[in-house]
């Protein structure tokens, strides 16, 4: 697990915000600010601390979109672990 993952993921995570067909605009905001933080998360890797409330926001997202974006949901649980993964 490193960096080249998130960079997987994060590219996998920006083809599932293109195909998304939002109909609520804070939900596409809310995506665009969780990958704006995991490029910053990308390039700065051991600033960690600085996007602690990262994995909150991500659930929190994870929590409303999970049955009408199940690919999406999945993609960003994956990039939970993989910041989970950076803690330790």
């Amino acid at each position: 697990m490193g960096s080249n993952e998130l960079h997987d993921l994060l590219e996998q995570l920006r083809d599932q915000h293109k195909g998304a067909d939002f109909v609520d605009s804070e939900y596409q905001q809310r995506l665009d600010d969780i990958i704006v933080s995991l490029e910053k998360q990308s390039l700065y890797p051991d600033s960690f601390d600085e996007y602690s409330n990262l994995d909150e926001q991500i659930g929190a997202l994870i929590l409303d979109l999970e049955t009408e974006y199940p690919t999406l949901k999945r993609v960003l649980d994956s990039v939970r672990q993989v910041l989970s993964n950076f803690r330790v």
